[in-house]
């Protein structure tokens, strides 16, 4: 009997060894890989960022040193239209109390274009909503990027917070949220990338949280580094970062977007849904690195126009 313990016991002493060795081994590099975006850098290492865009969204006029209203001209329709059934006009986009309000109607603008097979699908453009864009106005290479936003109520709505080439073009995009009214407790980040649109590649992630999006503003942030792309979410890291550096070195210079999307991704408005809708912007703002910690390619540039 005295035996059998002792050897129970070395037993139960070799089988803690081993997980003291495993966990030596394999659980630090984990806990690295898992903690090391956990925040933003900016956050991290103050001493080392700065602030280099910021748009409180003061007054009662969009700031057009900065933004322009609708897609730029090289989107379908002249700028007015894309892969949702919104029809983009000026009107929809208004500065008050601080506040970006990007609106969307139900109704038909007389402008609008007959329904057109687009985007591998029917659409009728029979709503009226609106988007604005940095193009040819600001663009960035690196730094984290985020906005306090509120998003619309009731189903068929799809707002997005994005980027595309300061050059034009498309791919590649990164999508630092996107939200589908539908799920009202989730929303979703992504980056697409490929020579063109028929070699795409794409990586995205839906991050579920324990809040109604549509009854409170969040903070959303990106993280773009030369080496990793990561979600934040109230200036936390949600899901994974992105770590291939092959894909992330297509990114070039980028503009920012902010759009109302009616339909498209997300299913079609109904009885159900609340008119109008609203898309609220609080701030956004970029930090990037100090020129002696800048990393090399790191740029913003202005074109005021």
């Amino acid at each position: 009997m005295k035996n059998l313990k002792r050897s129970s016991k070395l037993v139960l002493i070799t089988f803690g060894l081993l997980i003291i060795i495993g966990t030596s081994i394999f659980l630090p590099p984990y806990l690295v890989s898992r903690l090391k975006y956990r925040i933003p850098g900016v956050f991290k290492t103050p001493d080392e960022w700065e602030l280099v865009f910021e748009d409180d969204f003061l007054g009662s006029t969009l700031n057009y040193s900065y933004w322009s209203k609708n897609y730029h001209e090289g989107f379908p329709h002249g700028g007015h239209t894309h892969n949702h059934r919104g029809y983009m006009t000026e009107d929809n986009v208004n500065v008050s109390n601080g506040i970006l309000y990007i609106r969307a109607l139900n109704e038909t603008h007389p402008d609008a274009p007959p329904s057109e097979y687009t985007y591998n699908q029917w659409m009728e453009y029979n709503f009226t909503t609106g988007a604005i864009t940095s193009f040819g106005k600001m663009q960035f290479k690196y730094g984290y990027v985020e906005a306090r936003m509120k998003m619309p109520k009731s189903k068929g709505f799809w707002p997005a917070f994005w980027t595309l080439p300061g050059s034009g073009g498309w791919p590649p995009e990164i999508d630092i949220h996107e939200f589908l009214s539908s799920h009202e407790n989730r929303f979703s980040g992504a980056y697409h990338w490929g020579e063109n649109s028929e070699n795409l590649h794409s990586y995205g992630q839906f991050f579920n949280v324990d809040n109604d999006l549509s009854q409170e503003y969040h903070r959303y942030g990106l993280e773009w580094s030369s080496d990793h792309l990561s979600w934040y979410f109230d200036g936390i890291q949600v899901g994974r970062y992105f770590f291939d550096i092959n894909a992330i070195s297509e990114l070039g210079p980028q503009y920012l977007l902010i759009n109302l999307a009616v339909g498209g991704w997300e299913d079609d408005p109904d009885s159900s849904t609340i008119w109008p809708a609203f898309y609220e912007t609080d701030y956004i703002c970029i930090w990037q690195f100090k020129p002696e910690f800048a990393l090399e390619g790191q740029e913003i540039t202005f074109n005021y126009l």
